[in-house]
């Protein structure tokens, strides 16, 4: 419960920094795009779903984030990598656990229609 509540703040605290950030961008010092970069890379560790979402929707983003992941040192890369569109997530199902679900749900479905009762395949 912790880790999840920890998780919103920095969220919150992330997009935070990137609105202000580009408030502050058109100021005379460049402060603003580095409280974007800050953000996301914040946003990136505590919500990679939702910057992986991102990079789908803007491909813009995904090359800036490619380019950074080869600049930028492995510990900042490695979050900036569990966010990569192309990469198998943690946080998804695998295409195979997917299937073992869709499988359990149909025998469960037979069941409930008075089909036989089978076990389910990986239990």
């Amino acid at each position: 419960m912790f880790n999840f509540i920890f998780r919103i703040l920095v969220s919150i605290f992330a997009t935070v920094l990137i609105l202000v950030g580009i408030i502050l961008t058109p100021s005379p010092a460049p402060f603003g795009i580095i409280f974007v970069a800050v953000g996301l890379l914040l946003l990136t560790a505590s919500a990679p779903a939702f910057v992986r979402w991102l990079r789908q929707r803007w491909s813009w983003l995904d090359r800036r984030f490619e380019n950074l992941e080869s600049i930028l040192p492995e510990w900042i890369a490695r979050q900036i990598r569990k966010s990569d569109p192309d990469e198998p997530s943690q946080d998804d199902p695998s295409k195979e656990e997917s299937q073992k679900i869709d499988a359990a749900y149909r025998l469960y479905r037979d069941e409930k229609a008075g089909g036989d009762a089978r076990r389910l395949p990986f239990v």
